[in-house]
C-alpha cells in the first residue's frame, strides 16, 4: 500500500471567545502556541512531514517566524474573525498535500510519539480519516433526559463503552473537506477512533480548564 501524502497543520487566532487570546496563555512557562510549534519544530517529525502554521494576527505571525521548519500561511481578517468553517478555513486550498493532520494547539500534553503512531496507523490501513477520542464506560443522556446507554446495570464495568471526541487532532482528506466542509463521512473507519490517554486528551476550552492544566507539572 502506498503511503498517504500527509502534512501537519497548526492554526491559531487571537479572537477566541471562551478564553480571551487563548493561544497566548502560558502553561509551564510557555504560551500554548509556542508549546505546540516548538514540539513539532524541534523533532524529526518536522523533517519527515510538511508542516504549516496558519495565522493572521501580527503577534502570532511574529511567533511563527521563530520556527523555521514551518511554512507560514497568512490568514486574512475574515478567516481569523469568524466561526464559520468555510470562511475560517478559506486558506486550506493553498495546502498541496492530500491529507491534513490538524493539531490542536490548546492540547499541551500531546506526545510526539502519539502523533507519529496515529500517522502510522492512518498510513498503513484503509481508514479514510481519523479523530481522537477517549473511551468511557458510563451512563449518558440526551437533551430530553433519555438514556443512550443501559443504566439498568448498576456497575458501569458491565456496559458497552462510548467514545467521546477529544479534538486533540484530526486527519482528514483535503479534497473531501473542501467539497462540503466536513472532516468525516461518519461511517465505518471514517473517522477511525484513535484513543488518547486522559492526560493527552486534555483540551483547554474554558478558564476552568486552563486553571486545572496549569496545576499539572511535567
Amino acid at each position: 500500500m502506498s503511503k498517504k501524502n500527509i502534512c501537519i497543520l497548526i492554526m491559531a487566532r487571537l479572537s477566541s471567545q471562551r478564553v480571551n487570546r487563548k493561544v497566548l496563555k502560558k502553561v509551564n512557562g510557555e504560551t500554548l502556541i509556542d508549546l505546540s510549534l516548538k514540539k513539532i519544530n524541534s523533532h524529526l517529525i518536522s523533517k519527515k512531514y510538511k508542516c504549516y502554521y496558519a495565522c493572521g494576527d501580527k503577534k502570532l505571525i511574529k511567533i511563527g517566524k521563530k520556527y523555521k521548519n514551518f511554512e507560514l500561511i497568512i490568514r486574512d481578517k475574515d478567516s481569523i474573525n469568524t466561526d464559520q468553517i468555510k470562511v475560517a478555513y478559506n486558506f486550506v486550498k493553498k495546502i498541496k498535500e492530500k491529507y491534513i493532520l490538524w493539531l490542536n494547539p490548546c492540547s499541551p500534553f500531546i506526545k510526539i510519539s502519539t502523533i507519529l503512531n496515529a500517522i502510522k496507523t492512518f498510513q498503513n490501513s484503509k481508514i479514510r480519516s481519523l479523530t481522537t477520542v477517549c473511551k468511557e464506560k458510563t451512563w449518558i443522556y440526551n437533551s430530553k433526559k433519555v438514556s443512550y446507554s443501559d443504566n439498568k446495570k448498576l456497575s458501569t464495568k458491565e456496559i458497552k463503552p462510548i467514545y467521546l471526541a477529544t479534538h486533540n487532532f484530526h486527519i482528514y482528506n483535503k479534497k473531501f473537506f473542501l467539497k462540503g466542509y466536513q472532516y468525516f463521512r461518519n461511517k465505518k473507519n471514517d473517522p477511525y477512533l484513535y484513543e488518547m490517554s486522559d492526560l493527552e486528551s486534555l483540551d483547554i476550552d474554558t478558564y476552568e480548564d486552563l486553571k486545572f492544566v496549569r496545576k499539572i507539572k511535567l
